[in-house]
């Protein structure tokens, strides 16, 4: 069983895309992991949440949600309406918590208005294991590469468990790569990681452990300020997962 905070932040894919289930079943490994093993010896059945609040419940999303873990985990969503002591409720005994795609900006804003946020977190550093997709990755990190106020892409504040900041759908909006670049070089951005769709990071405590994908040629990378530019390092790739 692990114990340690773990966040598993996917650029782009996975179940609520109808892609890459490869990246589905990494998640599904961390649940498994963090569920033990039970009487038997064999892993105990986990249990798995989903939040689609930054997509306002879209309802495609959720039964995506259940057809894809419902047969192999106990799983429940938080709906979008949920209140602080609704939420601490439905946090409880969760092994891992999915977080689906949708407008980043408003997402944030809505977990800090009800406070929820911190129940999230309070899970987070009790081991329960936190994933998700675009918005429902980059929402940890210090900084966010986003669109979602509608005036292009800016750097929009996330909530700060990581310190770095982050850019999802590295290289299928690659129109992202010159403005994250350039906030960097520029100190507008911290230093920090672009995730390609098709892959995900796997942090650790906080730090990266490497990179998961499901794509051949998708990977994920820290890009740093150098003088005036930038350079950029590909990750490892994690090619085992440990259980």
């Amino acid at each position: 069983m692990t114990r340690n905070p773990t966040i598993i932040a996917i650029g782009g894919g996975g179940f609520t895309h109808n892609k890459d289930p490869e990246l589905d079943n990494i998640c599904l490994s961390y649940a498994q992991r963090r569920a033990g093993i039970d009487a038997s010896g064999v892993f105990a059945e986990p249990s798995i949440g989903f939040v689609g609040l930054a997509s306002d419940d879209d309802l495609t999303k959720i039964t995506r949600f259940y057809e894809r873990f419902e047969a192999v985990a106990t799983c429940s969503h938080l709906p979008a309406h949920s209140d602080f002591h609704e939420t601490q409720y439905w946090c409880t005994g969760l092994d891992l918590i999915y977080f689906g795609g949708g407008n980043t900006k408003n997402f944030i804003e809505r977990m800090q208005k009800s406070r929820i946020d911190q129940l999230f977190y309070a899970a987070y550093q009790a081991g329960t294991v936190i994933a998700g997709v675009s918005a429902g990755a980059g929402c940890w990190f210090s900084q966010i590469l986003s669109d979602s106020s509608g005036d292009g892409l800016l750097p929009l504040a996330g909530l700060g468990w990581i310190k770095e900041s982050l850019c999802p759908h590295y290289s299928e909006e690659p129109y992202r790569r010159p403005v994250f670049e350039a906030g960097i070089a520029s100190s507008e951005f911290s230093a920090g990681y672009a995730i390609d769709d098709g892959a995900g990071i796997i942090l650790e405590k906080g730090q990266a452990a490497g990179y998961v994908t499901a794509r051949p040629n998708a990977a994920a990378y820290f890009i740093r300020q150098n003088k005036a530019s930038t350079e950029t390092m590909t990750l490892d790739e994690v090619r085992n997962i440990p259980l």
